[in-house]
């Protein structure tokens, strides 16, 4: 079954640019534009790549013109490179990662975290490390399990102003995965949990975890 939505929807993925180039599911451009058609759970259009995630994260919550200085780490496999890839995910990759260019994001490697997914700084606010996950061929729970394996790994400091966290796309097949963390934890490690959309930013506290005396196992996503 097809859903329509608005394009200023929080399911709103691709650029009217991209969309322009690539749409094959509606059939008349000049009257299809105002929305876009996905199926709504077979293929999950709300979720978003790695790279999307870091875009619409600094867009919304650690711009460079707000005083934030941003260090973002790129491999092959996010740009669509090596491997088999959905025939998209390289032109979306090329256009996220022109557009963290464009707003000064330096892409390399950071001088002091290394290849941390994304590392956000600022005189007043301090510092962010960040791991981002987004869709891929790995189980949610596979890639729920590796980013909180390298964000602990990334925790050399424990200066209050550095702030540890995990993005990974709004979506609630997501945000079940994120839950699992018990809630002691986000106090133990000092760790935000973001879900990203290109809307808006949600942080998951530590209210909103699942305590270990009612956690359920949960099936992967």
């Amino acid at each position: 079954m097809l859903n329509l939505v608005s394009k200023t929807g929080p399911n709103w993925l691709i650029s009217e640019n991209f969309w322009r180039k690539h749409a094959t599911l509606l059939d008349d451009w000049s009257s299809g534009f105002p929305v876009y058609c996905r199926f709504k759970s077979q293929f999950g259009f709300r979720d978003m790549y790695q790279l999307q995630v870091k875009r619409w994260l600094i867009a919304l919550r650690f711009h460079p013109r707000d005083g934030w200085k941003v260090t973002v780490d790129i491999d092959a496999m996010e740009r669509g490179n090596g491997g088999q890839h959905p025939p998209e995910k390289k032109a979306i990759a090329a256009e996220c990662e022109a557009w963290l260019r464009e707003q000064g994001v330096k892409i390399v490697a950071h001088p002091l975290y290394g290849r941390a997914d994304l590392v956000a700084e600022h005189d007043q606010h301090g510092t962010y490390v960040i791991e981002v996950e987004g869709k891929s061929s790995r189980q949610r729970e596979q890639a729920m399990y590796s980013a909180v394996g390298q964000i602990v790994l990334s925790m050399g400091s424990p200066a209050p102003a550095i702030r540890y966290a995990v993005a990974v796309p709004d979506d609630d097949r997501w945000e079940k995965q994120l839950k699992k963390i018990p809630a002691r934890v986000f106090s133990l490690l000092n760790l935000e949990l973001f879900l990203v959309s290109e809307s808006s930013v949600r942080n998951i506290g530590a209210e909103q975890a699942v305590q270990p005396e009612r956690r359920e196992d949960a099936a992967p996503g």
